[in-house]
């Protein structure tokens, strides 16, 4: 989704976003400096009734992320 951004002089820690919605559940990689700020940044979508999950990313969610995928 968004390419890491430089904040300075905190660190950037990936995110995974799961957006559910439409039977489906998106993979997105987001980049912020706490989960507060991620939500904050990343936490609404233009699906309707979307439900939006972001956690720390793992190296399975980013490959999913980097690929674009979704999941029924």
């Amino acid at each position: 989704m968004d390419e890491p951004r430089t904040d300075g002089e905190r660190p950037l820690i990936a995110f995974s976003r799961r957006t559910r919605a439409g039977g489906r559940t998106y993979y997105d990689n987001v980049y912020a400096t706490s989960l507060e700020e991620a939500y904050s940044l990343y936490g609404t979508s233009a699906f309707e009734d979307a439900e939006i999950d972001i956690i720390e990313a793992s190296e399975e969610d980013l490959a999913r992320g980097e690929l674009g995928l979704s999941w029924d």
